[in-house]
């Protein structure tokens, strides 16, 4: 752009948008948003640690060979899985394994460690993917679930249901980050400015709500992605004026863009 009129003619012109995850997560979703000229506001309702224990994990990769393959719904369980099949020295034993990934995103981690994938699901849910799963899986067959201490059993549920046994192992956990100085001044200057909060789990809806005030909660416009976390906001008494089609950075930010352009 090559002037402030034309930063006026972006659509998110003028708009102060909140990012609630980690700053290396919310980089390509950052981006975006100031393409179309939003001014972003990052506060991270969660942060990543390893868990407590490997061992459970550490016990899956000794026996790889008895799954049938592996399970992803996250990105974030791919790079602390796949780190610590590196540690363990199992890396070249993984390429022998079926590979399921719950979206692109997903996939594309799981690609970097020179893997293949199955077919990714046309709706990018871990409900979905079990379903694809158990079309072309018999009862009996074992897999393993890497994930975080936070995330849903719909997996485990689904393929359990039809005598798929499921081995779910925490590879990494999210908490929420201590609410410093830093932390308090960020949530003033986000009740004062924001126009909208944008949330990405259901667990970020409740760590920021913990530390919000209730009016702002109750007034503030709300954008999220999946349904779980739409119902979490909602359970909350947010205003969810967005719920994004697919749970990608760059849907997600067009599906803003166009909210202003047509509803503002």
């Amino acid at each position: 752009m090559s002037g402030k009129s034309d930063t006026k003619q972006l659509p998110l012109w003028n708009k102060t948008i909140v990012i609630t995850r980690g700053k290396r997560q919310a980089k390509e979703f950052s981006e975006l948003l100031e393409r179309y000229g939003a001014r972003v506001l990052l506060f991270p309702a969660l942060e990543i640690v390893v868990p407590q224990t490997y061992s459970e994990c550490d016990s899956a990769l000794a026996k790889l060979g008895e799954y049938s393959g592996i399970i992803f719904t996250s990105s974030n369980a791919v790079e602390y899985f796949f780190r610590r099949a590196k540690y363990q020295r199992t890396l070249e034993q993984l390429k022998k394994c079926r590979v399921y990934a719950i979206g692109d995103k997903t996939k594309n981690e799981i690609d970097a460690y020179g893997m293949q994938t199955e077919k990714i699901p046309e709706v990018f849910s871990a409900e979905q993917l079990a379903h694809d799963i158990v079309k072309t899986s018999v009862a009996g067959e074992r897999f393993l679930f890497p994930k975080g201490n936070l995330a849903k059993s719909d997996v485990e549920t689904i393929l359990s249901s039809y005598g798929i046994v499921v081995d779910a192992v925490t590879v990494y956990c999210t908490q929420e980050p201590p609410f410093d100085d830093e932390r308090k001044k960020m949530m003033k200057t986000i009740e004062e400015k924001a126009d909208l909060i944008t949330f990405f789990s259901p667990s970020s809806v409740a760590h920021f709500v913990r530390r919000a005030s209730l009016h702002f909660v109750k007034k503030i416009d709300v954008a999220v992605i999946g349904e779980t976390t739409d119902e979490a906001a909602r359970h909350e008494g947010m205003n969810v004026v967005l719920v994004s089609p697919q749970p990608t950075s760059e849907v997600f930010a067009e599906a803003i863009q166009h909210f202003y352009t047509t509803s503002k």
